[in-house]
């Protein structure tokens, strides 16, 4: 097709419309995953514009073997755009690598937080909880979407998320402080 071929051409932006102009197209898939080595930024970070339209667990995976190799800060916005509706999944996925990504891990909390879906919101503070004691960063970059949040009325939880609560007896004032601006936006019975 017009587009396979597009996507072999030495022309960066040539490849990139063609990677554009692929989306969501299933039997165009594979040629899309084929361009995460593509020696084009530009085309690669179309690829990850792209991706999202792929709602696969295969593409997930690309978007993030994307987020974990490329440094330009385009890339977070290029998959997270992408994600629309799933950043619980992939963030469920992405704390399993091991990879130190705060700002990763706190922008897709606070997707699913806007989210403000009960079950949702009620898995996040289940992974927030289950955070592994080896990565500190990852319970600060929780706790920082948790603080940052603001929902014009507190939001309803079913019940108290301990690993939050618990965090107010800690040592560290800069801590308690985020958790304290944090639980002013949650209710619970």
């Amino acid at each position: 097709s017009t587009r396979q071929h597009a996507l072999k051409s030495p022309n960066e932006r040539v490849r990139s419309a063609a990677i554009r102009l692929s989306e969501g197209e299933g039997e165009m898939y594979p040629a899309l995953a084929s361009h995460a080595s593509d020696p084009s930024e530009r085309a690669r970070l179309q690829r990850a514009l792209s991706l999202g339209t792929f709602d696969t667990p295969e593409a997930a995976a690309r978007l993030a073997d994307a987020l974990a190799t490329e440094s330009h800060p385009l890339f977070l916005s290029a998959v997270v755009s992408g994600l629309q509706g799933r950043e619980l999944e992939f963030l469920q996925a992405w704390t399993e690598r091991d990879i130190q990504s705060p700002t990763v891990v706190s922008l897709l909390a606070q997707c699913v937080l806007e989210e403000a879906r009960p079950t949702r919101v009620a898995s996040l503070f289940a992974l927030f909880e289950n955070t592994p004691e080896d990565r500190p960063w990852q319970r600060d970059a929780f706790l920082q979407a948790f603080a940052r949040i603001r929902y014009a009325q507190p939001f309803s939880l079913a019940e108290e998320p301990k690993a939050l609560t618990g965090l107010m007896r800690t040592a560290d004032f800069a801590t308690r402080e985020k958790v304290f601006r944090a639980l002013n936006h949650f209710t619970w019975p």
